[in-house]
C-alpha cells in the first residue's frame, strides 16, 4: 500500500492561487494523500475561497496571523502521514513529482528531503525562468552559494520532528533555510529530482523579496547565532562571504549615487535643504 502522504498548505490572502495550488495536489499520479491547508489570518475574500472547498482528503485549519513557519507547524502536527510536502498557496507541482519522490526516499534511508528543478513566472519577469537547485550538504547549506532546494519539498516527517518543526521566531523570512539547516546537521541528505517538476510565482514585494531587502542582515545574524558552532568550522568562507556582501552594497550605493535620477533629486533638494537649515 501507497504511504500517506500530508500536503501542508499555509495560506495568507492567496485567494486568487490556492484553488491552483489545490489542483496540482489532486492531479498528482499519487494517490494516497491527505491535505491541510493552515489559514494563517487571511482576508475576508480568502476566507470566503477557503470556506468554499469541499474536497474528502483536504482539512482546513484556522489561526491568527502567526507567520510561515507556526502555520506549518500547526498542520503538520495533525498531519497522519509519514510524509510530509509543504506547499506555499501560490505555487504548484506537476502530476509525477510525489510519485517520484516517493519512490527515491522509500529507496534510501539517508535522504531526509526531495526537492527538483523548477520554473519561474509570475509579474515580476518577463519570461519563464530555470531554475535548478543542486542540493549539496552541510557546507552548501550554510552558505547558499547556489539555489540549495525551494522552500516547497517532501520530507520525512521524523526529520520535523527532530528538530522541533520550524523555527516559529522566524517571521520575516530565510525559515526555510534554518530549517534545511537544522535537519542536514542531523545527518540527513536531501535529492534534487533533475526535472521540472514545481513552478514558483514571482510576486510584487513577495515576502522573499521584502526578506532580502528589508531583514537579510537581521536573518543571517538570527541563523549564525542559532548555528554558530557550525559556521566556526568554516570560520574563513563566512568572512569572505560577508565581505563579498559589503562590496556589493558599496558598488550598488555608488551606482545611486551616480544615477541621474539621484543627481536630479540632489539638485531639486537643495533650497529646500538651504531654507531648512536656516530655519533650525
Amino acid at each position: 500500500m501507497e504511504k500517506l502522504v500530508s500536503v501542508i498548505i499555509p495560506c495568507y490572502n492567496d485567494y486568487l492561487y490556492i484553488n491552483e495550488a489545490i489542483d496540482s495536489i489532486n492531479n498528482q499520479d499519487y494517490n494516497n494523500i491527505e491535505i491541510l491547508i493552515i489559514d494563517d489570518g487571511s482576508n475576508l475574500k480568502t476566507k470566503k475561497v477557503l470556506n468554499n472547498i469541499r474536497q474528502q482528503n483536504t482539512n482546513l485549519i484556522t489561526q491568527k496571523n502567526l507567520g510561515p513557519s507556526a502555520a506549518r507547524n500547526n498542520g503538520i502536527k495533525l498531519a497522519k502521514g509519514e510524509y510530509i510536502l509543504t506547499l506555499d498557496a501560490d505555487d504548484y507541482f506537476e502530476p509525477s513529482f510525489i510519485g517520484k519522490a516517493i519512490s527515491i526516499i522509500k529507496a534510501n534511508d539517508k535522504i531526509g528531503m526531495i526537492s527538483c528543478w523548477g520554473k519561474a513566472f509570475g509579474d515580476r519577469i518577463k519570461e519563464e525562468q530555470n531554475i535548478k537547485p543542486k542540493g549539496g550538504g552541510l557546507f552548501e547549506v550554510l552558505f547558499q552559494f547556489h539555489p540549495f532546494a525551494f522552500g516547497s519539498l517532501l520530507y520525512r516527517k521524523e526529520c520535523w520532528e527532530k528538530i522541533n518543526g520550524y523555527d516559529e521566531n522566524m517571521k520575516n523570512g530565510y525559515e526555510d533555510w534554518e530549517f534545511n539547516v537544522s535537519v542536514i546537521k542531523q545527518g540527513w541528505e536531501i535529492f534534487i529530482i533533475e526535472d521540472f517538476l514545481y513552478n514558483y510565482r514571482e510576486k510584487p514585494n513577495s515576502r522573499n523579496s521584502l526578506a532580502n531587502r528589508n531583514y537579510q542582515f537581521e536573518l543571517r545574524k538570527y541563523i549564525y547565532l542559532k548555528h554558530k558552532n557550525l559556521y566556526e568550522q568554516y570560520w574563513d568562507t563566512l568572512i569572505e562571504q560577508y565581505f563579498d556582501l559589503i562590496i556589493d552594497l558599496k558598488n550598488n550605493n555608488n551606482f545611486i549615487y551616480n544615477s541621474l535620477d539621484y543627481k536630479i533629486g540632489k539638485t531639486l533638494l537643495k533650497p529646500i535643504r538651504f531654507l531648512f537649515n536656516i530655519l533650525k
